[in-house]
């Protein structure tokens, strides 16, 4: 299911993993992929999926199929973005301070009912809004410095901005 919506990101573990690791840390076990790109060295960590969590209720189908049987977030580990965040690392946007709201000149989303769960460790995040329902979500960037994008293919710009991070 996932190599048809991530091909940037399959072609790019078939082509530059180079390792992978099974640690246990704090009581929990992670998967370390170790990619050589460009002679240099990038670790991306996996935390073991997760079948427990009142966030998930807000997960759309596939991307919580994901959490429950793939990683519960699977990120670049120096700066804990680039991929899925963990789902402990999830926020609603009113939960944060965000100093570019008052230049927004049409903000067509409720900030309780939007959530991340994708940073570009920069501007951009991937964000989901369930403002009418978990099922009717709908996806957009939500920029630090300038208006939002919405309506997008999130699976799409997923797997472009991981190919961005592995390979930049």
């Amino acid at each position: 299911m996932y190599k048809e919506k991530l091909t940037r990101t399959y072609t790019l573990l078939e082509n530059s993993l180079k390792d992978v690791f099974i640690v246990q840390h704090l009581n929990k076990f992670k998967i370390v992929y170790v990619f050589e790109i460009n002679n240099e060295v990038l670790i991306y960590e996996g935390n073991e999926p997760i079948t427990e969590s009142d966030f998930l209720k807000n997960l759309p189908e596939d991307i919580r199929a994901y959490y429950m049987n793939v990683h519960n977030g699977w990120y670049e580990s120096l700066s804990g973005g680039l991929g899925f965040l963990p789902l402990d690392k999830i926020e609603f946007l009113d939960e944060s301070e965000w100093g570019i709201l008052e230049e927004i000149k049409t903000l067509d989303i409720d900030l309780s009912k939007t959530y991340y769960l994708f940073h570009n460790a920069g501007a951009g995040y991937l964000c989901v809004d369930i403002e009418k329902s978990v099922d009717e979500a709908k996806y957009l960037i939500w920029w630090t410095n300038k208006e939002p994008k919405y309506d997008i293919d999130f699976w799409s710009f997923l797997d472009a901005w991981i190919e961005i991070g592995l390979t930049n």
